[in-house]
């Protein structure tokens, strides 16, 4: 669960009261709306970093109802005189002004935590592997006493059936494709056709791919991603959108349900049926009189 420092001199900071001057909104919803900003960052920026967002990522991310550059603006330019806002906005690209200072101490501490889950797993892999080496030995040893104790016919039998039965462990290593392979594919298929270049592995990206290809045995193969974007090349209504610097981008795709909607077709160019070419009223006539003669000629011949 995430969590950041909440500073109670934040209600009447100059910042904040500009900032509801700005959007014209209370101080209540200023303070809610910021600290809906830096939750939604804990997940999708968690590095202050927000070069790959727009006006309507962050607006969405806050649920603001109003026009989305409005809110950006604001965020940027709510510092009295020459300060900072709560965003920074600079030549190499937006930034969450002092970021630390919010999110820091959590993102420290989630750093910790996972340090110690993986050395948590590590040893408790270790364990397991000691676990089974000394059942197998166990087992050995068991079939070994059994072995003296049969005669020779059964000494036979027992031993053919421990070496079927007995097995020591093995250990696969997980070859299911990674973030970083993803990220390759995304910017050598898409990235030349419009869509935004992915430039980071982050712990947020990395949980929903692995929540994705956890749902399938077919996601975690490299080819099955190459034909998915394979797919979203050829698709016009994304390439529109990406080169718009609209809501597609890959985040947005790691989504289970933004995920399905491309699986099941919903962005796929629909083939239109060919019309007849449009006849001018001459063509009509003419075609019409042609009948009329056809049809005078069959009655005569039918007559005689």
């Amino acid at each position: 669960m995430a969590w950041i420092e909440a500073h109670q001199n934040l209600p009447s900071h100059p910042k904040t009261k500009r900032l509801a001057r700005l959007l014209n909104i209370s101080i209540r919803e200023a303070v809610g709306s910021l600290y809906m900003f830096w939750w939604w960052a804990m997940e999708y920026a968690e590095d202050g970093d927000l070069s790959n967002y727009d006006a309507s990522d962050i607006a969405d991310g806050v649920q603001w109802d109003g026009e989305p550059q409005e809110f950006l603006n604001a965020m940027i330019n709510c510092g009295p005189g020459n300060k900072s806002g709560f965003i920074d906005k600079t030549e190499d690209g937006m930034f969450i002004h002092d970021w630390q200072e919010y999110g820091g101490h959590y993102l420290e501490m989630r750093e910790k935590n996972r340090k110690r889950v993986e050395k948590y797993r590590a040893e408790n892999s270790e364990t397991r592997m000691k676990q089974d080496c000394n059942a197998y030995s166990t087992r050995t040893k068991r079939a070994n006493i059994t072995e003296q104790d049969t005669t020779q016919h059964n000494l036979h039998n027992t031993t053919e059936q421990d070496t079927k039965n007995t097995t020591i462990p093995t250990h696969h290593p997980d070859d299911a494709v990674n973030l970083n392979e993803i990220i390759l594919c995304w910017n050598e298929k898409l990235v030349p056709l419009g869509f935004p270049s992915v430039l980071k592995n982050t712990p947020a990206r990395d949980k929903a791919l692995n929540a994705r290809i956890n749902n399938s045995l077919d996601r975690k193969k490299l080819e099955w991603w190459k034909a998915l974007f394979d797919r979203i090349a050829l698709s016009d209504f994304l390439k529109n959108s990406a080169q718009e610097r609209s809501w597609f981008t890959l985040d947005w795709l790691l989504n289970e349900n933004n995920l399905v909607k491309v699986l099941e077709g919903k962005y796929d160019n629909r083939i239109q049926a060919t019309q007849p070419p449009l006849r001018s009223i001459d063509e009509i006539l003419a075609s019409h009189t042609a009948g009329m003669a056809i049809d005078a000629e069959f009655e005569v011949k039918s007559d005689d």
